[in-house]
């Protein structure tokens, strides 16, 4: 859940000393409420660093990402800047202020070396730490700018392949598309750096729908295999809508949910890498 991400940690620490069944249920509603907000303050924040990028064309053609909002939780964007890295591919820090300070949070994808990145920077930073994938950072307000450049620079001349080796967790097919699937993706939540979120490969998928969403931001398939239609979302994927057709066949590397925006509720993937059936 995460919690210890809104300064709350203590909460699922008593849930565990609690003897009490009536108390503990207490401590697991409210733990429960801590996990709703924090699932709502990522979402705003994952939103707005969105759009931030896909509305300044500077911010989406360089070959990093790297956004100040100081109104953002120090806690998320971390989680944030993951999952931004899934989506573009590119080495991500997000900064917010802390209590009169600028701190940042970095993810990169496999291949490069974001510490290594960092100590090539580190003039600019007040301090930092972490590793190869994820780290922290604090930094003067006024120093972002020439950090950035820097920073873009040195991502830039480490020629990082476009297309990210992807590992995949299991091969599916509709027969696991169901309730039991579900389940056990959450039951390993939450998802992070350490954690990151199941990938699943699924093959030979027969277009019978495609468009744009959100001004042709994300592209949207509705898939069949054999006489079951999938519907699969593709977030930051809207410039490869031409390479495909109907009745073209895909294999995917998706993310399965439970999409909460129909009646009744429905499985999609959401849609990590694609390309036509070999």
């Amino acid at each position: 859940m995460l919690v210890g991400r809104l300064g709350k940690a203590s909460v699922a620490a008593k849930l565990f000393l609690e003897t009490d069944e009536n108390k503990a249920m207490e401590f697991a509603i409210k733990l429960n409420e801590l996990n709703t907000k924090r699932q709502n303050i990522e979402k705003e924040i994952f939103d707005s660093a969105i759009n931030m990028i896909e509305n300044v064309k500077e911010n989406k053609e360089k070959n990093s990402i790297i956004l100040y909002n100081e109104n953002w939780h120090n806690g998320v964007i971390g989680i944030v800047s993951s999952r931004l890295v899934s989506i573009y591919n590119k080495p991500v820090i997000l900064f917010t202020k802390e209590n009169g300070v600028i701190r940042g949070s970095g993810r990169c994808q496999k291949g490069f070396s974001l510490y290594d990145a960092l100590t090539v920077c580190k003039d600019y930073l007040i301090q930092f730490g972490g590793h190869e994938l994820a780290a922290g950072m604090s930094i003067e307000e006024e120093k972002i700018p020439d950090f950035y450049d820097a920073f873009e620079e040195y991502v830039k001349s480490s020629n990082i392949v476009d297309r990210q080796e992807i590992d995949v967790d299991f091969e599916i097919t509709k027969e696991d598309l169901n309730v039991s699937l579900l389940k056990d993706i959450y039951s390993i939540r939450p998802f992070g750096q350490s954690n990151p979120e199941p990938l699943f490969l699924y093959r030979n998928l027969k277009i019978q729908a495609i468009r744009t969403l959100k001004e042709e931001k994300h592209i949207k398939f509705v898939l069949k295999d054999d006489k079951y239609l999938i519907e699969a979302l593709g977030f930051s994927k809207g410039h490869r809508r031409d390479e495909f057709r109907l009745s073209d066949k895909l294999d995917v590397i998706c993310n399965v949910e439970l999409n909460t925006f129909n009646t009744p509720k429905t499985i999609q993937l959401v849609l990590e890498d694609f390309k036509k059936t070999i």
